[in-house]
């Protein structure tokens, strides 16, 4: 998202947030018959039937393997294969718990893959968000004077 600053002619100020809307790919894939191809989302899994979670309920991999054979509990019939909409991106630990608050950290690699450094990310604000608001002239110009 992106803030900028604008005024008009009686010095009424206001700060307006815009998102650029991505378009729709001009690419699309088919099958060999010429039938197009959706993606959809998918349940996987969830965190109770993980092989980490296994794994600490059987306490060994020959049990989880031989459990996996049996039983199947690594499969959870009634959720996996459901399609997923609206979702959110979470962090979760080494525990699959979800993790609420977060260091996020930027590392840069040399060419021969050795780190150069460790940073906080580098996030470019707008270049039209100020202290003084930008102000609007009435003049309307044409796309193609504008890009010029």
């Amino acid at each position: 998202m992106r803030y900028i600053n604008i005024s008009n002619e009686k010095s009424r100020d206001a700060q307006v947030v815009y998102k650029s809307i991505s378009s729709p790919s001009k690419v699309h894939m088919v099958m060999d018959s010429g039938e197009d191809v959706q993606n959809r989302r998918l349940l996987k899994g969830t965190s109770k039937n993980s092989i980490k979670a296994l794994l600490k309920q059987y306490k060994d991999p020959g049990k989880v393997a031989e459990a996996i054979i049996l039983d199947d509990p690594d499969v959870d019939t009634e959720l996996e294969g459901k399609t997923l909409s609206n979702t959110a991106r979470v962090y979760i630990n080494n525990d699959e718990k979800v993790v609420y608050k977060i260091l996020k950290n930027e590392q840069v690699f040399l060419p021969d893959g050795t780190l150069k450094e460790e940073r906080e990310p580098r996030y470019l604000d707008a270049n039209i968000l100020s202290e003084n608001p930008l102000k609007w002239t009435s003049k309307i110009v044409p796309r193609k004077k504008n890009i010029q």
